[in-house]
């Protein structure tokens, strides 16, 4: 006697299995608001390949586009429907966007290894344990992401390379900038302006420039969309010549403009994973005590900012263009709050803390390690440091 799901179970793959026309689909695509697939009216496609195929992407598309907002509860709630997407990725040419502007067509376990966040990435391998029963898979595809091929990970290493040297330029243009070449607006907005065809903005445009083209990588297995030293680079720069190079005084147009447009907002910061946003506004000593002691991380991405003596709460996300009204900030204390200038900030210790979060992070990635992770192989793309 067939029960009533297994009789359900079939009646579902028949269905899956009708023939009909491409231009039925298409309907109900449009219908329900997705994109159409392409091909001639007279085409005919199975529902499995077509309209229930198409489902199928559009809720691998939304767990990938989770875990790399840094949504773990979204992304529970879609593996607990279906874990079976685990084992997936996109078809090639297709991709997610994060909120960062990067582009992602990897499998969702590496998708979460591949933007530093450790903790959600611990939690979708409970799901190759618990659910799938498929450790081994986990492994596969952890080694695919952390264990790429040496010319795979050379040209991750190098592609990093002319944006460190960038930097170095900008730095060096803004410490021997001429009078006039930085402006800013005062007390309570602190506005820099940049002095047109100057060499501080052509060697800012090249640095944000060179920072927008990560974009234009679809981060594939064995790939990653951010290195976290370009941010320590930054900070420790600010740090150790704030007095020799940013007048030590912090609102100094030079410090200003490295601390917004280098540092901040308009430069490296959104680029950063939104886990790293997550862990800076809930303040890093705050996250890393979550992380070791295996509390859920704080996953808010929101921030308090002064304008004229007044408080205003903004999202980091979605980001808005360059140069944009009341965005003119950088992150670092925790707590929510956004900062417009800085002193030199030793009672914060950013690089320091940051490099911390690194090392809890490489903890986990080393607990998440295939049993037969060889110690030599330590130098992984996945390893933070």
């Amino acid at each position: 006697m067939i029960s009533s799901q297994n009789r359900s179970d079939t009646d579902l793959n028949e269905v899956k299995q009708k023939i009909v026309p491409l231009s039925v689909i298409n309907e109900i695509q449009e219908f329900a608001g997705a994109d159409k697939i392409p091909g001639s009216r007279d085409k005919t496609v199975s529902l499995e390949s077509g309209f229930f195929g198409l489902i199928r992407t559009q809720r691998l598309k939304a767990l990938l586009s989770a875990i790399v907002s840094g949504d773990p509860n979204k992304v529970k709630k879609i593996l607990d429907i279906d874990p079976s997407l685990l084992l997936e990725k996109l078809e090639e040419g297709d991709s997610v966007i994060a909120p960062t502007g990067h582009k992602f067509n990897l499998k969702p376990y590496q998708a979460a290894l591949a933007v530093d966040d450790t903790q959600m990435a611990a939690m979708i391998k409970t799901y190759f344990v618990n659910k799938l029963k498929n450790e081994n898979e986990a492994d596969i595809q952890y080694k695919e992401q952390c264990q790429p091929p040496k010319k795979l990970k050379k040209a991750e290493e190098k592609k990093w390379i002319p944006i460190f040297k960038q930097l170095d330029k900008l730095t060096l243009a803004i410490r021997k900038s001429n009078l006039g070449d930085m402006t800013s607006s005062g007390d309570p907005g602190y506005n820099i302006t940049v002095k047109k065809d100057s060499v501080v903005e052509r060697e800012l445009h090249e640095f944000w420039k060179l920072l927008d083209a990560t974009q234009d990588e679809v981060i594939t297995a064995g790939k990653r969309p951010f290195n976290p030293k370009l941010l320590i680079k930054a900070w420790d720069t600010y740090n150790y010549h704030y007095e020799d190079y940013f007048g030590n005084n912090s609102l100094d147009p030079r410090a200003l403009l490295f601390w917004q447009k280098v540092i901040g907002y308009d430069g490296i910061q959104r680029f950063i994973p939104v886990n790293y946003v997550q862990a800076i506004r809930d303040g890093f000593n705050n996250t890393i005590n979550k992380l070791k002691n295996n509390q859920p991380q704080n996953r808010n991405t929101s921030f308090e900012i002064g304008h004229a003596g007044n408080e205003e709460t903004i999202d980091f996300y979605p980001l808005r263009r360059r140069e944009s009204p009341g965005f003119n900030f950088s992150i670092y204390r925790g707590l929510g709050h956004v900062h417009q200038n800085a002193g030199i900030f030793w009672d914060f210790h950013g690089s320091s803390r940051l490099l911390k979060l690194m090392s809890i992070k490489n903890s986990y990635l080393t607990e998440l390690a295939p049993r037969d992770y060889r110690p030599e192989s330590t130098q992984s793309c996945c390893l933070i440091m």
